[in-house]
Formats: structure tokens, sequence, C-alpha cells
């Protein structure tokens, strides 16, 4: 307690010595990351692989719907930015596409 850590312990290296001497050291690779539900339209363009446009398009024609694909957050009285909910968009949209493909 209040020592400085020796200069090999500092670096890319450190985690990994410091487990081996017994230590405890929450780094990326150990400590456990949860991923979100909820994203933002970037990212749900960028995961589902489709333009802001096409998202918007499925939003307004009724495909993806309110509390289930997405939701608005923000104190901004309903007009706050989107938030998707990756899971229940993808398999709509999958869902959705099969069906709506010419055979």
């Amino acid at each position: 307690p209040g020592q400085e850590l020796p200069p090999q312990l500092v670096g890319r290296h450190a985690p990994a010595l410091l487990r081996a001497a017994g230590g405890i050291l929450m780094d990326s690779a150990t400590t456990p990351t949860r991923q979100r539900v909820w994203v933002t339209t970037a990212e749900a363009c960028a995961a589902l692989g489709m333009s802001r446009e096409t998202l918007r398009q499925l939003r307004l024609r009724g495909v993806l719907t309110p509390g289930k694909h997405y939701r608005r957050w923000g104190c901004t009285q309903g007009r706050g930015p989107l938030q998707w909910h990756l899971e229940n968009a993808e398999a709509t949209i999958t869902g959705w596409s099969r069906r709506n493909l010419p055979m």
C-alpha cells in the first residue's frame, strides 16, 4: 500500500505481470462487458448494413414499431434522437425482407 509500481509493471504487460504476481487488476481482457441493447441510429445502420434513409423508411411504413424496435430518448418532448433495439430490428427486417422479396 502506498508504493509506486516498479517500472517493469508499467505498460502493456502490467495486467499479466500483476495477475502472475497474485495482484488484482480489472482490465478489458478479464472484465465482463455488458452488451448494450439500445444503440444509436449510426450504430444500427452499421450493424444492419443499411442506410439511415432505409431505416427511416422502414420506420415510417410501420415495419419497425415504437417501443419494440426503436424509442426516443432525452427530455425533448418526443423529438429526441432515436435509439434502436438491434436484436428486435434485425429479426423483423430479416423476416420482412424474406416475405417481400419477389420469387
